[in-house]
């Protein structure tokens, strides 16, 4: 079984212009409202 790999990014305003910024891992809390995007790996396959 391959290795599996999840990071979560969260749509942020930063000076301005909108961007995906990785969230702090494993804290929920500190996700602000709005769209996430996730991302994940099997092995070495997105």
């Amino acid at each position: 079984m391959a290795n599996k790999i999840a990071v979560v990014y969260q749509h942020v305003k930063i000076n301005n212009q909108w961007t995906f910024q990785k969230a702090p891992t494993m804290r929920r809390r500190f996700l602000s409202d709005g769209a996430c995007y996730i991302s994940w790996y099997e092995g070495t396959r997105k």
